[in-house]
């Protein structure tokens, strides 16, 4: 019994097969670039409009603060003048 023990050898030959797989591959990869590419410009425009967002509301948010402490400084001359008044009175 003796085994025959093939050799892995090289085939330089090129064949419809090869061609058909490095096509396939090249259109993988031209597939994943366009589809990454638009993910990437759907987040930059997401974040662009999430800034101007932002902006919008920090500005918001600084007018309602300078109310907020207006109306609590109006607020506390009211009180003292009450105060003032019903001190007045008790005397």
């Amino acid at each position: 019994m003796t085994e025959e023990v093939k050799k892995i050898t090289f085939d330089p030959t090129i064949n419809l097969g090869h061609i058909l797989t490095f096509i396939g591959f090249l259109i993988a990869i031209a597939t994943a670039f366009v589809t990454l590419d638009k993910r990437v410009i759907i987040v930059e425009t997401s974040l662009r409009t999430q800034e101007m967002r932002d902006r919008f509301q920090d500005s918001e948010i600084n007018k309602n603060s300078v109310y907020v402490t207006n109306s609590m400084e109006d607020l506390k001359r009211s009180v003292e003048k009450l105060s003032d008044k019903v001190d007045r009175i008790n005397k």
